[in-house]
């Protein structure tokens, strides 16, 4: 498996205000975890990270720092399929799916 930050994560797990991981397992299913300090500097970072990949452009700098690590190691060819797979899953999935909204309305988080 490709590690582009290896370095940068192992920073992160030393010195964080908030941190969310996301994986995928063998089945294809999402695995993730999240941890933030209890403070409300740590929610509050917690909530820009979702901010950021829901509404803000975190997504585009992940991809453009996972671009220049490709370039660095000459494995353009991976970032170049990354995106083609970005756009053909944009195609076929269903039209609700392009909304950007929120999973569990704030009202019902505490019911959960």
């Amino acid at each position: 498996m490709k590690s582009y930050c290896q370095k940068d994560q192992e920073a992160i797990e030393e010195d964080f205000t908030a941190q969310l991981t996301v994986a995928v397992s063998q089945d294809g299913g999402f695995i993730f975890g999240c941890d933030w300090e209890p403070t409300e500097t740590g929610i509050k970072a917690i909530a820009s990270i979702f901010y950021g990949v829901a509404h803000g452009q975190l997504v585009e700098q992940i991809l453009s720092h996972l671009n220049s690590q490709c370039v660095l190691e000459g494995n353009e060819e991976d970032f170049l399929s990354i995106l083609t797979l970005i756009q053909q899953l944009k195609l076929v999935s269903p039209k609700g799916d392009s909304e950007q909204a929120i999973a569990i309305p704030p009202r019902n988080a505490l019911r959960m």
